[in-house]
């Protein structure tokens, strides 16, 4: 029984670790995107999520030789609100800082993205000038790709994960931990059952 609580705490703790999507078209688990001979600068629409994750796209071209150019969000929006003594004050496109690394190989170009980490705690008492809600939209609206080499026709398969931070590193190993003491709990009380049979 001991090593099953064990299990779901560490299950829980694998869950607790998982990030919200990133979300961009041709998506590889879909099949990706079939595009026609003629089409170079086809490109569907990305939406980095304000969860404040680093996300890693991997655009994968059916012709390897060919090269993709991903374009830079252009569109990057700031929506906040800030606590006065009589309620809120909106705020609107303030700068702020956001990832978008690209790496262009020939068959597959490589892009880091994350935008900072929304909130909204204006639900809670707080500070009169305090930033309660943050709403970053860090997206690509009708910006086309750019392709080069492209023979005929060919098929874009978009692939994305997740790259932990350190924190979510470290509780990902404590996941594992966890696992890794159930096991051996389980099979150490499989070893005394044995030998009080014997």
């Amino acid at each position: 029984m001991k090593g099953l609580s064990l299990s779901a705490a560490a299950a829980a703790v694998l869950l607790a670790a998982a990030p919200a999507y990133s979300q961009v078209g041709c998506a590889a688990e879909d099949g990706g995107c079939d595009i026609p001979e003629g089409i170079t600068d086809y490109g569907p629409d990305y939406t980095v999520p304000d969860d404040g994750m680093t996300y890693k796209w991997s655009f994968v071209l059916s012709q390897p030789e060919a090269l993709i150019f991903v374009p830079s969000p252009n569109q990057v929006e700031f929506f906040g609100r800030k606590r006065t003594a009589t309620g809120f004050e909106d705020l609107y496109g303030m700068p702020f800082a956001y990832r978008f690394d690209e790496m262009v190989r020939p068959g597959v170009t490589t892009v880091f993205v994350r935008a900072p980490k929304g909130q909204d705690t204006c639900a809670q008492p707080g500070p009169i000038g305090e930033i309660c809600l943050r709403y970053y939209r860090v997206w690509s609206n009708g910006a086309s790709y750019d392709y080069e080499g492209i023979q005929g026709g060919f098929n874009l398969k978009v692939f994305v994960e997740a790259v932990p931070e350190p924190a979510t590193w470290a509780l990902m190993l404590g996941g594992f931990g966890l696992v890794g003491a159930a096991a051996r709990n389980r099979r150490s009380g499989w070893k005394r059952a044995a030998n009080a049979r014997a």
